[in-house]
């Protein structure tokens, strides 16, 4: 691994760090202790959208739509870089077009989660008044497709590191 690959590593990981922190300690106590919608593995109802929103106080909408936005859009990405460079590098006795398609899943981690992020914005910004049940129903797929992507990713990854280290140990 190259300096830049650890240094990039170390921030998603830190900044995956900071984003878990401002969502469990700042946002959650502010939504009278509902979990934040984009960390509910599971997806949600409407109704589990609209009660945390009407519990949502306006501090708390504040720190989900400016500081948790910002980190949870450069988290993926940052994540994804990290997956799809461990993907490429442990798969390189496979086709160069077989390597591609293993980065499709992390792909659809990250375009899910950017927009996943992108419907919760919408949903915070109309609040109650223009509580939306197909905006926060299509956020909860996006949630769930999200959390799947992002398991098949990280499991291809860890099969890839576990073939390339079996690999290595029969070479020596």
């Amino acid at each position: 691994m190259t300096r830049l690959s650890a240094l990039i590593a170390a921030l998603t990981a830190a900044t995956y760090v900071v984003l878990v922190w401002m969502q469990i300690f700042q946002v959650k106590p502010h939504a009278g202790g509902n979990l934040p919608l984009d960390l509910r593995l599971l997806g949600y109802t409407p109704d589990d959208a609209r009660a945390f929103l009407q519990h949502l106080d306006p501090m708390g909408r504040m720190i989900y739509q400016n500081q948790v936005r910002w980190v949870d859009t450069v988290f993926p990405v940052l994540l994804a870089f990290v997956l799809g460079r461990m993907t490429f590098l442990t798969s390189f006795q496979f086709h160069l077009w077989s390597r591609v398609v293993l980065l499709v899943p992390i792909a659809g981690y990250v375009v899910m989660d950017l927009c996943e992020n992108a419907l919760i914005q919408e949903l915070l910004r109309a609040g109650m008044a223009d509580f939306s049940q197909e905006t926060a129903l299509l956020a909860s797929q996006f949630t769930t497709t999200k959390f799947v992507l992002l398991s098949v990713s990280i499991a291809l990854v860890l099969w890839l590191v576990g073939r390339k280290l079996k690999q290595d140990r029969l070479a020596r």
